[in-house]
């Protein structure tokens, strides 16, 4: 005569089973995962196809610079503040890294900023460049890093975006805003804007 087996018996079955199988199903994504970053093009070479696609109608090529002219230089907010990096008129957005700056501008003209921004750390620079916003979120969280990143408006390779975060932090390449700051920035950039980080 056999015994049907306890519920406990059937429990302890399944949790065996399991043990087998979890170990084979992590190493089985922890393969493609590496293979996938594997076929993955390089940093440079993402930013290089992603200038190739970027045109705008009318104007020159993206990576050239306009004369550092009134129209193209951004207002001063006042006579202390320094002289901030020369910003193309086409830019939306501009980031100055030298002074920790970024602001709004349209045609030229500066409309938001500048404030104060955080930038990323040695191994991990925000890249300097034109670039052009490719979408946003408002309740964003880095897959790398597992990071928060509020009011995000990427606009470069491997997840760059302006994003709410302490100024005080060095960050993985990203421009960190006050949370006042990031807000605006979202509400008025648009995929497709123009980013000129310098």
């Amino acid at each position: 005569m056999t015994t049907k087996p306890s519920a406990r018996t059937r429990t302890n079955s399944r949790l065996l089973r399991l043990r087998r199988i979890v170990p084979v199903a992590i190493a089985l994504v922890v393969t493609v995962f590496t293979i996938d970053k594997l076929r993955s093009p390089s940093p440079a070479a993402r930013h290089d196809e992603l200038v190739a696609r970027v045109t705008l109608p009318n104007a020159s090529p993206l990576n050239s610079v306009l004369p550092n002219t009134p129209a193209t230089r951004p207002a001063r907010p006042d006579k202390q503040s320094p002289e901030l990096a020369p910003c193309p008129a086409r830019a939306r957005a501009c980031v100055d890294t030298r002074h920790k700056l970024a602001w709004l501008q349209r045609n030229g003209q500066v409309t938001y900023g500048p404030v104060p921004v955080g930038l990323g750390r040695p191994g991990h620079r925000t890249p300097k460049g034109i670039w052009q916003v490719a979408y946003k979120g408002p309740h964003m969280v880095s897959t790398e890093y597992g990071i928060p990143m509020p009011w995000a408006v990427f606009f470069a390779y491997n997840g760059i975006a302006f994003h709410q975060g302490p100024l005080d932090v060095a960050s993985h390449g990203c421009v960190h805003l006050r949370p006042k700051d990031a807000r605006k920035f979202y509400d008025v950039l648009q995929p497709g804007d123009v980013v000129s980080v310098r």
